[in-house]
């Protein structure tokens, strides 16, 4: 896991993020929606990210649609981290897999569970 905000963004856009106040109401993440593996034992570019603007802390975990089996956990991301490539904890073999990120949001000083939200996905494996 790395601090900062996830490469690809403009100077604008950055400052734009900075400068941006959360809602204690709601939370922000990012993720990369189409994720692209080599093969089942590397990393991907799962982009990650929990913007410096949220107030909370997330983990973020992703399942296979087909069986509900977990392939992925990252563990607390704090306010302005990011996991930009990681390896998934089951391997899979060659092709596509839709697959649903579900984020938990926690109060960073407290752990208190501040609510869930969820993603789709569809993984790639390329061989």
């Amino acid at each position: 896991m790395q601090e900062g905000i996830i490469p690809g963004y403009t100077e604008e856009q950055i400052k734009e993020m900075l400068q941006r106040k959360a809602d204690e109401s709601t939370f922000s993440f990012e993720l990369n929606s189409r994720p692209i593996f080599k093969d089942g034992a590397s990393e991907g570019n799962l982009r990650i990210a929990n913007p410096p603007y949220n107030k909370y802390s997330i983990e973020v975990e992703i399942k296979l649609d087909s069986n509900g089996n977990t392939i992925f956990k990252s563990g607390e991301i704090a306010p302005n981290h990011y996991i930009e490539y990681a390896k998934l904890t089951k391997r899979l073999k060659a092709g596509e897999y839709e697959a649903t990120a579900t984020i938990n949001a926690y109060d960073s000083e407290t752990r208190e569970y501040k609510g869930t939200s969820a993603a789709k996905l569809i993984i790639k494996i390329e061989s």
